[in-house]
């Protein structure tokens, strides 16, 4: 009975997360207002956070206590990185997420490709950050988040490509569909 319970909720944060992920409060804005609100991420700063094996240098390098406060910290500054991927990824679903329904094939799919990764992405991210909670409450508790940064980066680099590709002379919205 209990097993019932468990797997219901999980399956009910699960629908959550994905509502959360999917909604679409920023589709009334432009191209360009959306754009706007992107959050700059420092890539390598991120990487250097989540990198195992600096927390193994940290470990072995500081005192117990020193280590927790340190690693606090640094789950910290990882926890506002994420929430920035994820802000990013939402606003890079709303800006291509229109472009799926152009007449260029190639546009069409590109926009969604870049929707569908850039999802997946916010969905992780969010999931991410319920345990980056727990870690800050457990500094013991190492949380990885090396794959947040090779999947933000990839979802980076085809939202460039849909980019020039929609907008090849830069004058182009590429969420107008003509």
């Amino acid at each position: 009975m209990i097993t019932i319970f468990l797997i219901t909720g999980v399956v009910a944060a699960l629908v959550f997360v994905f509502y959360i992920a999917r909604r679409s409060v920023l589709s009334s804005q432009t191209y360009d207002e959306l754009s706007r609100q992107l959050v700059p991420v420092d890539i390598a700063a991120f990487r250097n956070l989540v990198d195992p094996n600096e927390t193994r240098y940290l470990r072995e390098k500081l005192a117990p206590a020193a280590f927790r406060a340190v690693q606090r910290q640094r789950q910290i500054a990882v926890l506002a990185y994420v929430k920035a991927v994820a802000h990013n990824a939402a606003l890079l679903i709303a800006m291509a997420d229109p472009a799926t329904t152009n007449p260029n094939p190639e546009v069409a799919a590109t926009a969604r490709a870049v929707v569908e990764q850039a999802l997946q992405l916010r969905i992780r991210s969010l999931l991410l950050i319920m345990k980056l909670w727990a870690g800050i409450a457990f500094p013991g508790l190492i949380v990885a988040g090396s794959s947040i940064v090779d999947r933000y980066q990839s979802v980076s680099s085809g939202f460039v490509d849909f980019v020039h590709l929609s907008r090849p002379d830069g004058t182009t919205d590429p969420l107008r569909s003509s």
